[in-house]
C-alpha cells in the first residue's frame, strides 16, 4: 500500500515557523502563498530565515508566487517581499495557505489587543496550522492556487 501521507496540526509558533521553512526547502518546482492582508505583520518573526529560504527555493528553479491583497496598511511589507518573490495582488484574499511540489500548510493568524485600552494596540498571533502532504489536499489546493496547471 502507497503511503497515505501525514495530516498534523501544529500548534507551537516555531514549531510553525520551521514547518513553513521546511515546505520552501523541500519545494523543487513552486511555491505558492496566499496571506491575508492583514496578516503580513507577521512576517518580520522570521523575515531574514524565510527570505534565505526562499531565494534558496529560486535558485532549485522554483517558482515562488506570494498573492495577497495589496494595501496601504501592508504596503510596507509587500515592497520587501517583492525584492524576493513573484508578488501578485489578489482582492480579498482570506486566510494563509501555501503550497509547494508535495507539501501544504494553512496558518492560522489572529488579531489580539495588548489589553492597554488607552493604546488600542493590536498584534498578530499564530496559533495553530495544519500541514499536509496527502496528495487529495494537494491536487484540491494545487487547482485552487492555479487551475490552469
Amino acid at each position: 500500500m502507497a503511503d497515505a501521507g501525514r495530516l498534523e496540526v501544529l500548534h507551537d509558533t516555531q514549531t510553525i515557523i520551521n514547518t513553513y521553512l521546511q515546505i520552501l526547502h523541500n519545494a523543487n518546482s513552486r511555491w505558492d502563498y496566499f496571506a491575508d492582508a492583514r496578516s503580513l505583520s507577521v512576517i518580520p518573526l522570521a523575515f531574514e530565515v524565510i527570505k534565505k529560504a526562499i531565494l534558496e527555493a529560486k535558485a532549485r528553479v522554483a517558482r515562488v508566487r506570494f498573492i495577497t491583497e495589496i494595501t496601504k496598511e501592508n504596503i510596507f511589507y509587500t515592497k520587501t517581499f517583492i525584492q524576493t518573490v513573484e508578488l501578485r495582488h489578489l482582492g480579498g484574499v482570506k486566510g494563509n495557505f501555501g503550497v509547494s511540489d508535495s507539501q501544504y500548510i494553512a496558518i492560522s493568524t489572529e488579531m489580539r489587543s495588548n489589553g492597554l485600552a488607552e493604546t488600542k494596540s493590536m498584534g498578530i498571533i499564530i496559533p495553530h496550522a495544519v500541514y499536509s502532504n496527502v496528495i487529495e489536499d494537494l491536487r484540491r489546493v494545487k487547482y485552487f492556487a492555479n487551475p490552469s496547471n
